[in-house]
This record gives structure tokens, C-alpha cells and sequence, in this order.
């Protein structure tokens, strides 16, 4: 079980959905695809209520505030930060 998994289980408010744009395998029992607003809405029945938590690219990271905003999230509620690139540090 994930962190994720487990803060989902212990907090009512919390939600977990996890998204893989093209899943290569039979087991993943997640949603496939891009995260979109009918994704949004089928989680999510009134978008201006939560607080959003966004991470990763930064065109990734502007696409998804973008959309909650034009779908109804209020822009003080979105949480964001911006990775540019990711470096890996191998010890040998």
C-alpha cells in the first residue's frame, strides 16, 4: 500500500486517483489516459471545494491549474510547484 493509499484510508477528505496516461499491463487498476475535466468531475462533484495539490513538469503543472480554474476551482485553493528537469545521482 501506498502513502497515498494510506492517507486516503485514514482521512475521508483525502483522495487518491491515481492516473498512468497508457498502462502496460492488465493490473494496473487505476485510470488510464490524460487528466482531463470529465476525469475531474467524475472524482470530484463540486470542483470549487477542494484544495489541489499540483507537482511535476512546469507545462504539466500550468495545463492542470489552468483547467481547475476554467472548470470552476478557485485559484487560492491550487497548490504548486515546478520541476524543470530531474537528476539522478548514482553512487558506486
Amino acid at each position: 500500500m501506498t502513502d497515498f493509499e494510506k492517507f486516503a484510508e485514514q482521512n475521508p477528505k483525502f483522495s487518491f486517483v491515481p492516473v498512468m496516461m497508457k498502462a502496460d499491463s492488465d493490473e494496473w487498476g487505476g485510470e488510464n489516459g490524460y487528466i482531463d475535466a470529465k476525469l475531474l468531475k467524475r472524482y470530484v462533484s463540486d470542483v470549487s471545494k477542494p484544495i489541489y495539490y499540483l507537482t511535476r513538469p512546469a507545462g504539466m503543472v500550468m495545463a492542470m491549474y489552468d483547467m481547475f480554474v476554467e472548470e470552476g476551482a478557485n485559484a487560492d485553493d491550487i497548490r504548486a510547484e515546478e520541476f524543470s528537469g530531474y537528476r539522478w545521482l548514482l553512487i558506486t
